[in-house]
């Protein structure tokens, strides 16, 4: 049985189909493959141009970040009083005391420049006296000067009499 041998009846629609075949396989070769082929390197470029524009996104969040932070600090930098300022920070502080009935019986400054950041840290080494409720009035109203004054160290003991207590303070100012 020969499986080539077709009738005569079915050539002609055979030998159409064979030529619809190959050209339809023509078609594919000439036009598909090839854009296919395009399709791909477009696809590759595609990724590489959406892992480019990523790392830009990252970088220019670094960057935001950055120059937010800059900002953020100098800020921050501009909230400490001027040097100008030194005496009149002391002066508020010194009436503080006086105006709740502490006595001041020693006071010591140190100032020491911040090179790295150029600011002036003054360093107050104070005794305070006075009754409780006073001197803890006084730590409450030196709050109001945290954005550039840190108590260091604090060291609070009784001062003899009932209800007196003698604290001592070492303090820093920043200023600018």
């Amino acid at each position: 049985m020969n499986l080539f041998r077709i009738p005569p009846a079915l050539r002609k629609p055979t030998l159409v189909l064979i030529i619809l075949f190959l050209g339809n396989l023509a078609f594919f070769l000439a036009l598909v493959l090839p854009a296919r082929a395009r399709y791909l390197e477009q696809e590759s470029s595609l990724r590489s141009l959406q892992a480019k524009v990523r790392t830009l996104r990252q970088r220019q969040a670094l960057f935001s970040s950055y120059t937010r932070t800059i900002g953020d600090t100098e800020e921050f930098r501009a909230s400490f009083p001027p040097r100008n300022e030194v005496t009149a920070v002391v002066g508020k502080i010194i009436r503080t005391v006086s105006g709740l009935s502490l006595e001041l019986p020693s006071v010591e400054y140190r100032p020491l420049e911040e090179k790295k950041e150029g600011l002036l840290k003054l360093t107050f080494l104070m005794g305070v006296e006075g009754r409780y409720p006073q001197v803890r009035r006084f730590l409450y109203e030196l709050m109001k000067y945290r954005r550039f004054l840190a108590i260091e160290k604090l060291a609070l003991k009784g001062a003899g009499e009932r209800d007196r207590v003698h604290l001592q303070l070492e303090m820093a100012a920043y200023f600018r």
